[in-house]
């Protein structure tokens, strides 16, 4: 080949090759443009779904007013999914043990335990940051939370509560926490940036579970004794409204779109649907014995039995019980991993985890820990942050 025309050739592909798109940087761009002003990135990572899973809620966000293009809802999607892989990351349980008195930190891949982090006593209730730094933990007996920073897996403050802190929720900004006072009918609204109490806040009698809708306005607590919900104003941080139920409400949780709140009724073995716009229930579900805790994503309602050892599964469009899977002994607190694919579930009398497959709806591994494990939550962080033993 002559000079002249090596370099016709060279001129040819350097046209071709800065003519094709620079895929990484323009999805990036794309992300950028569509989403970047609401939903940032390192918290979008944390879920660690597969491109598909993305899909089809990006595809979602349609009914709220997004106009993306199907052929970018496809490039987003891929784009995520790669995020989370590219940071190195890896999905790990943050475990409160009533009987330890601990955290036990567990790798999710392999069930290894990572670390124990003393918290307060008889801690009952955990939830972590979305951007995955802290987790809060209440305790029962010390009647405080505990706040753990994640990257160096110990306790960087203590805040005392009410009586017999229970249970956790976390705004989608992080920047409130929320714990229900199970003696005392009040809420204690936590300032992250503080790390102090701004408001008690009255609810009903035996407050027991928080949840906080996906638009971060309202937070409904469930109140066991005088058989109703509370609804609080996130911005006013005020009760704003009660909604009557048959009896004993324990578990609640926001569905992903905001529309539906669901309940478990302890001594009614019935899951209720409450509709958030007119607030009325909309749906009774039968399910296992003493349903206790529940977890809510786009297709099912996942309910834990205590008495019956037991996971109910619940269509959440038909609102039918699709099916119950066996587990071991008193299940309580339920967490999805980041990537959607599995449920861990606590059993509080056998200290183990039993995990389920949310495709195959059934248990697929157990894991041994502790004495008694209540609740749990689930975050990635970067494989090489600190451990202790």
């Amino acid at each position: 080949m002559t000079v002249k025309k090596l370099v016709e050739w060279s001129v040819v592909w350097l046209f071709i090759l800065f003519a094709l798109p620079a895929s990484g940087q323009d999805e990036a761009k794309l992300y950028e443009r569509e989403c970047a002003g609401c939903h940032k990135l390192p918290l979008l990572v944390q879920r660690n779904w597969d491109a598909k899973r993305w899909q089809e809620t990006i595809t979602r966000m349609h009914q709220y007013g997004a106009t993306i293009p199907q052929k970018d809802i496809e490039r987003l999607a891929i784009y995520l999914a790669g995020a989370a892989r590219e940071k190195g990351q890896r999905a790990v349980a943050y475990v409160a043990d009533e009987d330890l008195n601990e955290v036990l930190v567990i790798e999710v891949d392999g069930g290894k335990l990572l670390s124990r982090i003393p918290v307060g006593k008889a801690p009952h209730g955990i939830a972590i940051t979305p951007d995955g730094s802290r987790a809060y933990v209440a305790n029962m007996g010390t009647h405080d939370v505990s706040v753990i920073d994640l990257a160096a897996n110990r306790v960087i403050a203590t805040i005392p509560t009410g009586p017999n802190a229970h249970e956790v929720a976390i705004t989608p900004d992080g920047r409130f926490v929320y714990v229900t006072n199970h003696s005392q009918g009040s809420v204690s609204a936590i300032e992250v940036a503080t790390n102090r109490v701004i408001s008690a806040i009255p609810v009903g009698q035996t407050p027991h579970d928080p949840a906080i809708g996906p638009d971060g306005k309202s937070l409904w607590v469930s109140n066991m004794d005088s058989n109703d919900i509370s609804i609080i104003s996130v911005s006013a941080q005020k009760l704003i409204g009660r909604i009557s139920l048959k009896s004993s409400p324990h578990g609640v949780q926001v569905a992903p779109d905001g529309k539906l709140v669901w309940v478990t009724l302890l001594h009614l073995d019935t899951v209720v649907a409450v509709d958030t716009a007119t607030r009325k229930v909309v749906a009774e579900v039968k399910v296992g014995m003493e349903p206790y805790y529940l977890v809510v994503d786009s297709r099912s309602v996942w309910v834990s039995n205590q008495a019956s050892d037991s996971v109910s599964v619940i269509d959440a469009a038909t609102k039918k019980l699709v099916t119950s899977i066996p587990v071991g002994q008193e299940p309580h607190g339920l967490a999805f991993t980041p990537d959607g694919r599995y449920l861990w579930v606590a059993h509080r009398r056998q200290g183990m985890i039993s995990i389920i497959s949310v495709e195959k709806r059934a248990v697929v591994a157990e894991v041994k820990l502790g004495k008694r494990p209540h609740k749990l939550g689930i975050t990635l962080r970067p494989k090489e942050a600190i451990v202790k033993k």
